[in-house]
């Protein structure tokens, strides 16, 4: 079984917009050997209510992006087809 390793390069940056900040988290994501996982579903989840804010999917380089995020607590919840 493979094991998914995520190389995240996350950069959190804040944009002052109107009435609240909002920031932008970007990665990429790369199997066991440091391979881009083409298509990994990345979920942004509220730590609130567990409700997910934001889902893109990698590119082929395995990058992502998820933008206009308002300030808050969240975490990233990575899923790919065939790792574990």
């Amino acid at each position: 079984m493979k094991t998914l390793i995520i190389g995240i390069c996350t950069a959190l940056s804040f944009v002052a917009n109107g009435q609240a900040p909002a920031g932008s988290v970007h990665g990429l994501v790369m199997d066991e050997n440091k391979a881009p996982l083409e298509a990994a579903s990345i979920a942004l989840i509220r730590d609130r209510d567990s409700i997910p804010y934001k889902v893109v999917v990698a590119d082929k380089s395995g990058k992502y992006v998820l933008g206009s995020i308002p300030s808050g607590n969240f975490h990233l919840l990575i899923t790919a087809v065939g790792q574990e």
